[in-house]
């Protein structure tokens, strides 16, 4: 994507490779008494982040839209934070609740996958998938402020 001309940040391309590797430990873990524990947790959480997702699709159209109509993007272009860019408007106000509140979320399921590990010590997929989580909770709490702030102009923009 960078080669490309794209300005993603390195934490997403990082996160992408985190999340590959989580799922393959979700998948591994047998179904065991530990697993029944988590197994409710972890699918509420993929459905709140798929509520989120749709919510960012929505957001990412309308700003497609806007720009189409302002002539600044072609009817070619995808809706990504690229041709996007965020714009600070009802929208936005209302689609970053639901994205801190997801990555909050996830905070929690790391604790929540620590704290099972503790009473199932013998499986090591609760441990190292409660450390992929948490390093995703603040990988994007952090990367999430540090662009709020940039875009806010409180602080400088940072070339990643």
């Amino acid at each position: 994507l960078q080669k490309n001309g794209s300005n993603i940040k390195h934490w997403w391309i990082a996160h992408h490779y985190i999340s590959m590797m989580a799922a393959v430990f979700m998948l591994t873990w047998p179904s065991s008494p530990s697993y029944t524990k988590m197994a409710k947790l972890i699918h509420l959480f993929g459905l709140y982040m798929g509520v989120a997702q749709f919510f960012q699709t929505r957001y990412q159209l309308a700003r497609l839209y806007t720009l189409r109509s302002l002539g600044r993007a072609s009817e070619l272009d995808v809706s990504n934070s690229d041709s996007t860019q965020i714009h600070w408007s009802r929208g936005m106000n209302a689609l970053l609740p639901i994205i801190i509140g997801g990555q909050l979320f996830q905070g929690y399921v790391s604790l929540t996958l620590f704290r099972t590990y503790s009473m199932f010590q013998t499986e090591h997929q609760i441990l190292v998938c409660g450390l992929f989580f948490f390093a995703m909770f603040l990988g994007n709490m952090s990367t999430t402020i540090i662009t709020i702030l940039e875009k806010k102009g409180v602080i400088k923009k940072r070339k990643d």
